[in-house]
């Protein structure tokens, strides 16, 4: 019976080492494949045979930060020119000959923030141009010379639009000088005097106020005036708006040099614009009429108001004839300008004999002719 029970026991303890020690299958783990990529062929195939395969760990994904525009341009790099949402320049061209509207013709605006371009037709165009911007617009047209314009200023919001009237003149112009005058609202001016200054150099300032080589009074409806034949030389040419009476009229007058070769022409657009005429009844205090010649050398200084002193000549009517001077009383009591100035306010210095005798204010009305009378004590 003891026999029988150690054999017993010795059968469990050989069952229980076999479990213990013999050879068992690898374990399979099953794996879900990566759907953000595919698997390769040897995954597919290890996972067929139920073989172990070791689950790759993704690399760590990178959000990039978001890219935020920069606030303000790189240092030196200007932004680009910015285009107006509405015209803010009116171009009105013409035949300097004809006045007629140019049927077809291009323009282009340029300064050093871009070019912009662009055509126009029935002599009319509206640009959009930057805002503020300055710069040069050339106009062009088949048949026609072409115009450059600088120092153009595009109107800031909320001015109004800019309006500029151009005239082109005809290619191949002859020989001679011809003007076109007429006034801002483009009404011919139907007369004139023309005075002609000849000059050693054509930077000179202030020539019109010497002795003119010749002065003429012309009469044109349609204010074209062709100028005399004119010997080689450089000229300064100085034009006069007048009256029905030859007297000057209210406007700005013209002046410019031209060195004429004798094989060149000039066709020149004049346009006028409204100045102030100024007329002095200058007396003693006495009521009577200053006298240059009895009081002594009678200076007048007419100057805008805080600005230097510029010289201007001054007539003295009697009847038929006229006296003139610059910057003096030419005659007794009485003194007009000789031309139109800029309206505006300016000062009034008067002196006798080197001796401030009177100085006051005045402002002058454009597009009218200012009387003003004057007590000098």
């Amino acid at each position: 019976m003891r026999a029988v029970a150690l054999v017993f026991v010795a059968l469990v303890v050989g069952a229980v080492a076999y479990w213990a020690f013999a050879e068992r299958p690898p374990l399979v783990i099953p794996v879900e494949p990566d759907a953000s990529r595919p698997q390769t062929a040897a995954e597919v195939a290890s996972a067929q045979q139920g073989e172990r395969v070791a689950v790759p760990t993704p690399p760590p994904t990178t959000t990039p930060p978001p890219a935020t525009a920069p606030d303000e341009p790189a240092l030196g790099v200007l932004p680009p020119p910015q285009v107006a949402a509405v015209p803010n320049v009116t171009l009105r061209v013409r035949d300097m000959v004809s006045r007629q509207p140019v049927a077809a013709f291009r323009w282009r605006f340029q300064n050093s923030r871009g070019t912009w371009k662009g055509d126009g037709a029935d002599g009319a165009a509206d640009l959009a141009l930057e805002a503020s911007a300055v710069g040069t617009l050339l106009v062009e047209a088949n048949g026609l010379q072409p115009l450059s314009k600088d120092g153009v200023i595009v109107p800031t919001p909320p001015q109004a639009a800019l309006q500029l009237d151009l005239f082109l003149a005809p290619q191949g112009v002859a020989t001679g000088i011809t003007l076109m005058v007429h006034d801002t609202g483009l009404q011919p001016l139907p007369r004139v005097r023309v005075d002609a200054f000849q000059l050693a150099d054509a930077k000179a300032e202030g020539w019109h106020l010497g002795r003119a080589l010749w002065a003429r009074m012309n009469e044109a409806k349609d204010g074209r005036y062709q100028l005399p034949a004119l010997e080689p030389a450089t000229y300064g040419l100085q034009v006069v708006a007048l009256d029905g009476n030859g007297e000057p009229l209210p406007l700005l007058p013209f002046r410019r040099a031209f060195a004429v070769t004798g094989s060149d022409g000039f066709l020149e657009d004049v346009p006028l614009e409204p100045g102030a005429l100024l007329g002095l009844e200058i007396v003693d205090s006495a009521g009577q009429g200053f006298d240059p010649t009895r009081q002594g050398t009678t200076r007048l200084s007419l100057h805008f108001a805080g600005a230097p002193h510029v010289a201007r000549k001054w007539i003295n009517r009697q009847g038929q004839a006229a006296a003139t001077a610059v910057d003096a009383l030419p005659g007794v009591g009485r003194a007009e300008l000789a031309e139109a100035i800029p309206g505006g306010p300016y000062e009034l210095e008067i002196t006798v004999n080197g001796a401030l005798r009177s100085k006051q204010p005045l402002f002058l009305r454009a597009g009218m002719k200012n009387e003003e009378r004057i007590v000098v004590p």
